[in-house]
């Protein structure tokens, strides 16, 4: 059974697991949480949320006028940010339940492919953003976690499954890191 559509609207201060295949999944004007979902095929929009944490593997990902929050992703597509972001940290998909693997492939999400770094960043007019310099980095509203902040996330209860580890290739520079 796959969630159609699910909301999350005016959270606050919450820790949510919704550990299922999901279709498009709305995060909207949440504050301090930590949302954990399964296999989303369809859209995860975020909307003026602030300091959350997000995992989440997910065939595209729009975040829209969020700050101070995390991503730990696994998508097919690429991060798409419109509007006013700022402080937004990406960062490789980093945990597993014991139905992912199942719902990924019920999901059609590709484990291989996964562009959590390639964020697309669009002014509010919806035109696309000419490509930062180098020396432009402090201008983005965007950064990488560094690898030495990069943990494994540990589900807090068991779950029926076949999934004994994130079945997410990490990139080579996390590749030391076993979750």
């Amino acid at each position: 059974i796959q969630v159609e559509e699910l909301r999350i609207v005016n959270c606050s201060q919450c820790h949510l697991y919704l550990l299922h295949q999901l279709g498009h999944v709305t995060i909207r004007s949440c504050k301090n949480c930590t949302i954990v979902l399964g296999s989303v095929t369809g859209v995860l929009l975020l909307q003026n949320c602030f300091r959350v944490v997000i995992r989440s593997a997910c065939t595209s990902i729009q975040i829209v006028n969020c700050d101070d929050s995390t991503f730990f992703l696994l998508t097919n597509t690429r991060p798409v940010m419109l509007g006013s972001n700022h402080q937004i940290t990406f960062a490789p998909y980093n945990t597993y339940y014991a139905s992912l693997e199942r719902h990924l492939s019920a999901s059609g999400i590709d484990v291989s492919l996964n562009k959590w770094n390639e964020p697309l960043l669009y002014t509010q007019v919806l035109k696309q953003v000419e490509k930062l310099s180098v020396g432009d980095d402090n201008n983005k509203p965007y950064k990488f976690l560094k690898p030495y902040h990069f943990v494994p996330f540990i589900i807090p209860f068991n779950l029926v499954g076949n999934t004994e580890k994130n079945p997410v290739q990490l990139p080579q520079d996390l590749s030391l890191i076993h979750i």
